[in-house]
C-alpha cells in the first residue's frame, strides 16, 4: 500500500491559537484586497452624469449593515496570542493587518512591542503603517520612543505620517516636544499649511508660556487654517490676554452668519454658516461675561441642532442671568423639535 501525506504549509490547524488569530484578521485582509478596485470604480463613476456619482458614491462608502473586523478580538485569546501577534506585526504581508496589529500588540503585558514598532516606523514601505506605529509607540512609552519620534520629524516625508507624528509630540512633553512643534508652527513652506495648523493645535495641549507667546503671533495669519487652529488652542488655554482678539474672531464669523442669512433668506437651499466647535467650547471656559452678547448671537442665528447645543454648553459655563431666557427658549426648540420627529 501506497502511503501518501499531504503536507500544508502556511495553514495553521483549525483549531490552534494561530488560526484563531488568523481568522479574526482575515475580514482585514480581504477588505484590504477589495478597496483599491472600489475606490477606482467610484472615482471614475464621479465624472459622469447623475445617478452614476451618487451611486459611486454609495460603493465608497461602507455598508452600515457589515460588521467591521475588530483585532481586539485577539486579547481575548489571552497572553499566548502575544507572541503571535508580534511575530505578524513585523512580518505579515498586509499592511492593513501590520497596522491594526500596532494599536493591539501594545495592550499584551508579556511581550515588549517597542523594538519591532521602532523598525516599522524607520523601515516599513507604507505609510499606513509607519503612522501606525508611531501613535501607538508612544502611547506604549512615550521616553523609549522619543528618539525614534524625533527623528521622524525630521526624516519623514510622507503628509499622513507627519500628522501621527506632530499628533504624538505632545506624549513627548515640553522639553523634547517644544522645539519641534515651534519649527513646525513657523515653517516657511507654503505646502505646509495643514501641518503648520496641526503643530498649533498641538501647543495647545502642550501649554506653556513659550507655546502661547508663538501661538498669538500666528493668531492673526493670513493662513486661515493657522489662524483657526492658533484660536482653538489659545482658547483651550485660556489665554486670557488673547481674550479679547478670540471675541473679536467670533464677532467676525457671527457677522459673517447673519449676513449669509441675510442674503439668502429666501431661498430654501439656505446652508447657515458653522462654528468651529472646539472655538466655541473654548470661548465658554473663560467663564467670562465679556462673550455673553456675541453668544447670544449666534445662538439666534443657528438651527436647533449640534451648533447650538455647544453655544449653550459654553453660555452655562459661563453662567451670565442674561443667557437664561434664550437658553430655556433653546431647548424647548429642542424639545418641539423632537416631538415632531417623533
Amino acid at each position: 500500500m501506497l502511503l501518501i501525506t499531504l503536507i500544508v504549509i502556511g495553514q495553521p490547524d483549525g483549531d490552534s491559537l494561530e488560526a484563531k488569530v488568523s481568522k479574526i484578521l482575515e475580514p482585514i485582509r480581504r477588505e484590504e484586497r477589495n478597496e483599491k478596485g472600489i475606490y477606482q470604480l467610484a472615482a471614475r463613476l464621479e465624472d459622469m452624469p447623475e445617478p452614476l456619482p451618487k451611486l459611486g458614491r454609495w460603493i465608497r462608502d461602507e455598508d452600515p449593515d457589515r460588521e467591521d473586523p475588530d483585532p481586539k478580538e485577539i486579547l481575548e485569546l489571552g497572553d499566548e496570542a502575544g507572541p503571535i501577534v508580534l511575530r505578524l506585526l513585523a512580518d505579515d504581508r498586509s499592511p492593513a493587518v501590520r497596522a491594526e496589529l500596532c494599536g493591539v500588540a501594545i495592550q499584551f503585558e508579556n511581550i515588549d512591542p517597542l523594538p519591532v514598532l521602532t523598525n516599522l516606523i524607520t523601515t516599513d514601505r507604507e505609510a499606513l503603517v509607519r503612522g501606525a506605529a508611531i501613535s501607538a509607540a508612544v502611547e506604549y512609552d512615550a521616553d523609549r520612543a522619543a528618539a525614534v519620534l524625533l527623528r521622524a520629524v525630521a526624516a519623514e516625508s510622507d503628509y499622513s505620517v507627519l500628522d501621527a507624528v506632530i499628533r504624538a509630540l505632545p506624549k513627548l512633553g515640553p522639553e523634547r516636544a517644544l522645539g519641534p512643534l515651534l519649527a513646525e508652527l513657523n515653517s516657511a513652506d507654503v505646502n505646509a499649511s495643514y501641518h503648520r495648523a496641526m503643530a498649533a493645535d498641538a501647543l495647545g495641549k502642550l501649554g506653556g508660556e513659550e507655546a502661547i507667546a508663538a501661538l498669538r503671533e500666528t493668531l492673526d495669519a493670513e493662513d486661515q487654517q493657522l489662524s483657526a487652529a492658533s484660536a482653538r488652542a489659545l482658547a483651550k488655554l485660556r489665554d486670557r490676554e488673547s481674550l479679547p482678539r478670540l471675541i473679536a474672531r467670533l464677532e467676525t464669523q457671527v457677522s459673517a452668519m447673519a449676513a449669509a442669512r441675510q442674503t439668502n433668506a429666501p431661498s430654501s437651499r439656505y446652508t447657515p454658516i458653522y462654528l468651529d466647535s472646539e472655538f466655541v467650547t473654548g470661548i465658554g471656559e473663560f467663564g467670562d461675561p465679556i462673550a455673553v452678547p456675541v453668544l447670544l448671537k449666534a445662538l439666534e442665528l443657528s438651527p436647533p441642532d449640534w451648533q447650538a447645543l455647544q453655544i449653550l454648553k459654553a453660555l452655562g459655563k459661563i453662567g451670565d442671568e442674561r443667557a437664561l431666557d434664550h437658553m430655556v427658549d433653546s431647548l424647548e426648540r429642542y424639545v418641539e423639535r423632537g416631538s415632531r420627529k417623533a
